[in-house]
């Protein structure tokens, strides 16, 4: 007899036990904000940090300083960016050097002999690169004719590389102190008047100066329209960092002393005019090149000229005073050329003597 039987079903599956979700601890909670808000604040700070260093290092609005030059004037003088030069960082480098040595000579003093070189271990990297920070990116001079009493009559304007901002609000609200008392404004814009009797005043990042009122505003004016004359300077070619047309008294300032009747001849010649270039070409050199037309003791003859011989014998006797005064070399070239003298020179060991000048006793 057969029996028909069945097996039992399995029993169903277990289900997998549920996950455990750890729960954070308040300690944990406050731990985590306390990371986020310093990262935030590490952020915000960071940001802050950027934005005043290019406040602090970064000019502002500025213009063209050559707006102050007029081709009326006699004399006007650019300077380029010296910051950026070469033959300038090597000098700043080298007065760094010679700043430090001369700071670290008693240190030098006081240590053994065998120890000394430890006083020159900051002194033997320049860091004249920071000094340069202090150098405008351009500078224009415009010098007018003397006043009636003989008085200089000048104006300037620089543009600054860095903190013309902190300096402006600095000078903003030193003349709002003494426009207090004295309420003096030139071209609308706040001035300051300085114990010599120089003016002072801001154009966006751009500073003025001058010896008069009538003259600065006239550079305010000028600087606000953005006005620009081109510099009608004609000095021999040349890398020049410095160029300048010079007529009358400033011209002379760069003619060594000569015979009296030679002298008086110049002074009074209304045609003299040195279009000049000046070079830094590095911590130990300096380059001039000049063109010199005058119509009272220039000569017309390139073959002989008694002026130009009379200049040869003046630069020699400088030279030979700046080597007894400082051990600088001067070397100087005069050649006569159709309608003007050509004047070359250089000028060495400026370094040494800068050296020597802050050499403590």
């Amino acid at each position: 007899m057969h029996s028909d039987s069945t097996m039992p079903p399995p029993p169903p599956a277990s289900p997998p036990p549920a996950s455990v979700r750890p729960t954070a601890t308040r300690a944990d909670r406050l731990l985590i904000g306390c990371g986020l808000g310093c990262g935030c604040l590490v952020l915000l700070g960071a940001v802050l940090l950027g934005l005043a260093g290019v406040w602090i290092f970064t000019p502002g609005k500025q213009v063209s300083t050559l707006a102050v030059a007029t081709p009326e004037a006699p004399s006007v003088v650019r300077l380029d960016d010296l910051g950026s030069d070469a033959g300038t960082l090597e000098m700043l480098d080298a007065l760094a050097v010679a700043l430090s040595t001369a700071q670290n000579q008693n240190r030098r003093d006081q240590l053994p002999e065998e120890w000394g070189w430890l006083a020159d271990l900051d002194s033997s990297q320049g860091s004249g690169r920071g000094l340069a920070m202090f150098l405008p990116r351009e500078a224009t001079l415009r010098v007018e004719a003397p006043g009636p009493a003989g008085e200089s009559r000048w104006v300037a304007a620089l543009n600054p590389r860095a903190f013309a901002r902190p300096l402006r609000m600095v000078f903003e609200s030193a003349a709002e102190s003494a426009g207090a008392e004295t309420g003096m404004t030139l071209g609308g814009r706040p001035a300051l008047e300085t114990g010599d009797g120089m003016l002072l005043v801001f154009v966006d990042g751009t500073i003025v100066v001058g010896s008069e009122a009538t003259l600065v505003e006239d550079a305010i004016a000028r600087l606000e329209r953005g006005v620009t004359s081109p510099l009608e300077a004609r000095p021999p070619a040349g890398p020049w960092d410095l160029i300048g047309r010079l007529q009358g008294h400033q011209a002379l300032a760069f003619v060594p002393a000569l015979d009296a009747p030679t002298d008086s001849a110049l002074a009074d010649d209304p045609a003299l005019r040195l279009d000049l270039g000046i070079d830094i070409a590095g911590a130990d050199r300096v380059l001039f090149g000049a063109h010199l037309a005058c119509t009272a003791a220039c000569c017309s003859d390139s073959t002989e000229c008694p002026f130009a011989e009379a200049l040869r014998a003046g630069y020699a006797d400088l030279a030979q005073r700046l080597a007894d005064d400082t051990g600088m070399t001067l070397r100087v070239e005069i050649t006569p050329e159709a309608d003007h003298l050509l004047l070359e020179a250089e000028l060495e060991g400026v370094a040494a003597a800068l050296a020597d000048t802050l050499e403590t006793p």
